[in-house]
């Protein structure tokens, strides 16, 4: 039978035959693609909010921008006010509807009294109609836990540099409070430590451009824009991508993101070995934004932006946000 076909092959055109894997290809991968747009669409926070950890999601990025809000260099006395309006709202539907003793819930909660109490501490008036809607969430709490953003000096933030990995790794925070310079060579190093990640089938897709040139990362984070009120003081921009050359299947048309965030883990421990203050930041962007990142800094056409890292140093003393972390025993699920 196999003869058979490869004397059938001998006389159909090339180009037929190339044209004809190229249709199943295409038609495979769109299958795929649809899979994941239904999932995504179906399971995602975007058309339907209705259960109760979508909320909580919710819930928990409006509150982890105020609480970036409180950590900033400088922060901006009365910041945010809107999205602790639709916080405190989130919160109020919430609790019509689920239980309070959730730990992210209890922690927003937390942050919206955080917030207050500094503005009266700082002595700034805020609206008297927000001040309502924060009285009317908190007065609801009877055992009101008040946030506090952490506070860390340069000396205390790397001495468990050298330290066992749990304490190691509980030490590494994101940064958004950068001051001065750092070495090439600091990046250069964390660099080649983190050549030690596993990737699919060895293959090694991840790139690192790094940008030094201060105009350059101004004109990348205009279009990255998450990076208010602190973009201005990274030193070096580090952009990771995945270079998908050598994916070959539909099949692995996720890879590039999981090498890339295994990878993108391993670097930040690895600049935080080697005394980097750094920063993840998303690029969730759109097709045309992808394409004017790539006029910023040269990024071949076969590599994926994967995500931004701001590295720098660190100023004397600083805020880290609490970022409220779930029990790990609230995340795993045991099959036997």
């Amino acid at each position: 039978m196999q003869k058979i076909k490869n004397i059938i092959k001998k006389f159909i055109p090339k180009r037929f035959l190339e044209k004809r894997n190229q249709n199943f290809v295409i038609k495979k991968y769109d299958s795929y693609s649809n899979y994941d747009k239904e999932l995504f669409l179906e399971h995602s926070n975007i058309l339907h909010q209705e259960t109760q950890l979508k909320y909580i999601g919710r819930i928990v990025q409006l509150y982890h921008i105020i609480e970036k809000g409180l950590t900033m260099p400088e922060m901006r006395l009365g910041f945010g006010q809107p999205k602790l309006i639709n916080l405190i709202d989130k919160c109020l539907d919430y609790q019509k509807k689920y239980d309070t003793k959730n730990i992210q819930y209890q922690h927003a909660i937390g942050v919206i009294a955080e917030y207050k109490n500094i503005h009266q501490e700082h002595q700034f008036p805020l609206e008297e109609s927000l001040l309502v809607k924060i009285k009317s969430i908190l007065e609801k709490e009877s055992d009101l836990k008040i946030t506090k953003q952490l506070i860390k000096t340069k000396a205390n933030y790397f001495e468990h540099q050298l330290a066992a990995f749990d304490t190691f790794s509980n030490s590494r925070h994101s940064i958004r409070n950068f001051s001065g310079t750092i070495k090439s060579e600091q990046i250069e190093e964390a660099i080649r430590l983190a050549q030690n990640t596993p990737t699919a089938c060895n293959r090694q897709p991840i790139r690192v451009h790094i940008i030094e040139n201060k105009e350059l990362i101004a004109e990348a984070f205009k279009i990255q824009n998450g990076n208010r009120g602190f973009g201005h003081l990274v030193d070096k921009l580090l952009v990771i991508t995945a270079d998908i050359s050598s994916y070959q299947d539909s099949e692995e048309r996720n890879l590039p993101y999981v090498d890339g965030g295994m990878y993108t883990m391993n670097l930040l421990y690895a600049l935080h070995f080697n005394k980097v203050a750094a920063i993840p930041l998303n690029w969730c962007r759109t097709k045309e934004e992808d394409l004017k990142m790539r006029k910023v800094i040269s990024i071949p056409n076969s590599e994926i932006i994967i995500v931004f890292v701001g590295c720098g140093n660190l100023p004397d003393d600083f805020k880290l946000a609490v970022s409220k972390r779930y029990d790990y025993k609230d995340i795993f699920t045991k099959h036997n």
